[in-house]
């Protein structure tokens, strides 16, 4: 379904602004940044691990995440999905960062 997507709309750019890496008993990583699809941009932040878990989206390694659009949350995820993406953008965004983190 994602591959789909993606191959369906032009996406302008995915930035990524920063990283955080903490070691504890596991490694975990935040991210955050912005993706243009079309005149909007929806911003991300995002909690992956290295490896895939059953709390991850699809049992992958993103076990959170929230995407949003002009201040508004358009899809949340807190190992277990409180807010689906809504709309055509937030589903775009979710296939780029899944094929890059999960």
């Amino acid at each position: 379904m994602y591959a789909l997507l993606l191959s369906t709309f032009r996406v302008i750019y995915v930035h990524t602004e920063r990283e955080k890496h903490t070691e504890r008993r596991n490694k975990n990583m935040w991210s955050e940044g912005s993706i243009k699809i079309g005149s909007n941009i929806i911003r991300y932040w995002i909690k992956h691990f290295e490896e895939a878990s059953v709390f991850g989206i699809e049992e992958g390694r993103i076990s959170k995440l929230m995407l949003k659009c002009a201040g508004r949350v358009i899809a949340n995820y807190d190992r277990g999905w409180d807010i689906e993406p809504s709309g055509n953008d937030a589903e775009i965004a979710l296939a780029i960062l899944m094929e890059k983190y999960n």
